[in-house]
C-alpha cells in the first residue's frame, strides 16, 4: 500500500486564487484539442501525445513496455504570456518497479530546454516518498511545453494536479534550518489541492481514502493513506526536522544552485578555495544532477563545493549553453573545474569529436577536469563506454575490472596530495583505471586502480572509476540514511583533496 500527503509552500500577501490545472487524461485529448466542456487554464493551451494511447476505462494515458525506449512522449502546452513563475505538479500514474519516465521542456520549436528535470520519476518518488514536484519555468523563459517522456517500461499516467507557485525570495541560513522544523504539516481537508487529487482519483476509478481531520492530522506522524492499484507510485511522506522537505518543500539557494537542506552533523571542518573558483557539474549528456537530492545524485557534492567558496552551476544554468551545440571551447572557458560525475540510468547523449577536442584544449590551456564513473550500472561498464572516448586524449582509460570495498592510497607509494591524511574512504561499486606514466595511481581497491591524475598543459585532469563515492549516498547519511558518519567524513574530504588539487595550478582562462 502506497501513501499520500503532501506539502507545499505558502504565500504570505493577500493574492486572488491561481488557476489549477486539474488535469485527467482521457480519449477527449485524442486530436489534440479540448473537447466541449472540458475547462483548462488559461496558460495551458493544448495536451496532445505521441506514441501512446488515451483511454476513459480507467481514465489514463499509457504507454506499453513494448514499444521502443523513448517513443511515447504527453505533452501540456503552455501559454507563458500568462505564466511566468514555477509550477507546483503532482503526478497520478502506475508502474512498473523497472519503469523509466522523465519530465523534459522544450520551447516553441521543439527544441529541448531541459533534457530531464528530475531524473526517473518512478526512482525519484520512491527515495523521497514524493510525487509532487516543482518545475522550475521562471528559470527557463524559453519553454512552452511540459513533455511527460516515457523512457522504457510500462507506464498508466491518470492525470495531473498542476499549481502555479511564486518562487522563494532570499533567506538566509539560519532561517532557513529554522524553517525546516516547520516544514512537513500535511493538508487541510479544505485545501483546494487536496480536493483536487480527490477529483482525479474519482474519475478515473482509483479509490483513495478520506483525508483525515485537522485534529488527526496533528496527532500522527503516518501520512494519508491512499489505495492504489498494484505496483502503482502514488506518495509524498511528511517530512521531519532533518531536511528541507520533499521536492516540493525545498528552498533554493539564493545564489541559483542546489536546494539547501541542513548539514549533516558529521561533516568534517571545510578546506576552502584560495581562490574564487567557477565550477561546472556537466549534466547535458545524462550525468547525475546536482538538484536533485537521491541516492545517485550530486546534490551534496554541489554544497561542499559551495562551502568550499566556489560558484557551482550545471551545464543546463551556464550562460550561452545551447544544446544544439553542446560543450564548447566558449562556454568551458566560464569555469576553472569541469566534474562529470558518472552518467544517471542510461540517458546519456553521446560526445562529439568536436566536444572532445574542446574539453581537451580547455584542459592544456589551464583548467582541472573530474571524470567519474559513478552510475548504479558502473559494474556493467556502461560508465566505461560512455566516458573512455572523454578521457582518451589524457593517455588515461576506465577498465573492466568490478571494484568493491574501501579505497586507499597504493602502499608502494608515497600518498598523492588527493589522499593525504585520508585513512581511506567508501564506495559503493566502481570500475577500474588503467594508464601509463605521466599518470599518476592515486587510490586503490582490492588491488586495482581506482583513481589515477594526470598533468595536462596548464591543466590537471583526475579519472575515477569509483565515483559513487562522490554521490548523495556517501556525502549525507540524512539524505537516504546508507552512510555512517565516518564514511561521510572521509568521502567529503576526499572530495575536497581533490577539488583542491585541481584547482591549485589552474591557469586564468
Amino acid at each position: 500500500m502506497m501513501s499520500l500527503a503532501i506539502t507545499l509552500p505558502m504565500a504570505v500577501a493577500q493574492v486572488a486564487d491561481p488557476e489549477v490545472a486539474e488535469l485527467r487524461f482521457d480519449r477527449r485529448f485524442e486530436k489534440g484539442t479540448a473537447s466541449t466542456g472540458l475547462s483548462l487554464p488559461q496558460w495551458i493551451t493544448g495536451i496532445d501525445q505521441q506514441g501512446g494511447t488515451f483511454y476513459d476505462e480507467p481514465a489514463s494515458w499509457q504507454v506499453p513496455a513494448s514499444v521502443a525506449d523513448g517513443t511515447g512522449r504527453l505533452t501540456i502546452h503552455l501559454d507563458r504570456t500568462k505564466l511566468a513563475g514555477d509550477l507546483a505538479t503532482t503526478f497520478l500514474f502506475s508502474a512498473e518497479q523497472a519503469t523509466d519516465f522523465a519530465v523534459q521542456l522544450f520551447d516553441a520549436q521543439g527544441r529541448v530546454v531541459v533534457i530531464d528535470l528530475f531524473g526517473n520519476l518512478v526512482e525519484i518518488s520512491a527515495a523521497f516518498s514524493t510525487n509532487t514536484f516543482i518545475i522550475p519555468l521562471a528559470k527557463y523563459p524559453t519553454a512552452t511545453k511540459i513533455v511527460i517522456r516515457h523512457i522504457h517500461g510500462a507506464v498508466a499516467i491518470f492525470g495531473a494536479v498542476l499549481y502555479p507557485v511564486a518562487t522563494e525570495g532570499p533567506m538566509v541560513d539560519a532561517e532557513l534550518n529554522k524553517l525546516a522544523r516547520k516544514l512537513g504539516d500535511p493538508l487541510s481537508p479544505e485545501n483546494p489541492i487536496v480536493k483536487n487529487l480527490q477529483n482525479i482519483t474519482s474519475s478515473a476509478k482509483v479509490p483513495a481514502a478520506p483525508v483525515p481531520s485537522a485534529t488527526a492530522a496533528a496527532s500522527t506522524t503516518k501520512p494519508v493513506t491512499l489505495a492504489m492499484p498494484a505496483a502503482s507510485t502514488m506518495v509524498c511522506a511528511p517530512t521531519t526536522a532533518t531536511t528541507m522537505g520533499c521536492m516540493c518543500g525545498v528552498r533554493r539557494s539564493t545564489t541559483g544552485g542546489p536546494p539547501i537542506l541542513m548539514v549533516p552533523p558529521e561533516l568534517p571542518a571545510i578546506k576552502p578555495f584560495k581562490r574564487a573558483l567557477h565550477i561546472l557539474v556537466e549534466d547535458s549528456h545524462g550525468g547525475t544532477d546536482m538538484f536533485n537530492e537521491y541516492n545517485f545524485g550530486s546534490a551534496q557534492l554541489a554544497r561542499i563545493l559551495s562551502a568550499q567558496g566556489g560558484k557551482v552551476e550545471s551545464t543546463r544554468q551556464a550562460a550561452g549553453f545551447d544544446a544544439s551545440k553542446g560543450l564548447t571551447r566558449e562556454l568551458l572557458n566560464q569555469y576553472q573545474i569541469v566534474i562529470f560525475n558518472g552518467r544517471f540510468n542510461g540517458r546519456t547523449i553521446p560526445f562529439t569529436d568536436s566536444e572532445i577536442t574542446a574539453v581537451s584544449d580547455w584542459v592544456h590551456a589551464g583548467g582541472g577536469l573530474l571524470v567519474t564513473c559513478a552510475s548504479p550500472t558502473a559494474s556493467d561498464h556502461l560508465d566505461a563506454y560512455f566516458f573512455n572516448p572523454l578521457i582518451k586524449p589524457f593517455g588515461i582509460q576506465f577498465g573492466w575490472k568490478n571494484l568493491e570495498g574501501r579505497g586507499h592510497a597504493p602502499a608502494s607509494q608515497a600518498p598523492h596530495p588527493i589522499v593525504s591524511g585520508l585513512s581511506g574512504f567508501a564506495i559503493y561499486h566502481g570500475v577500474s583505471v588503467i594508464g601509463a606514466s605521466p599518470a599518476e595511481g592515486v587510490a586503490e581497491i582490492g588491488g586495482e586502480s581506482a583513481m589515477m591524475a594526470q598533468r595536462q598543459g596548464k591543466g590537471r585532469v583526475v579519472a575515477f572509476g569509483a565515483g559513487s563515492a562522490l554521490q548523495n549516498q556517501a556525502l549525507n547519511s540524512r539524505i537516504i540514511n546508507q552512510s555512517s558518519p565516518h564514511v561521510v567524513a572521509s568521502n567529503t574530504n576526499l572530495l575536497m583533496n581533490l577539488t583542491l588539487w585541481l584547482s591549485e595550478t589552474v591557469a586564468a582562462q
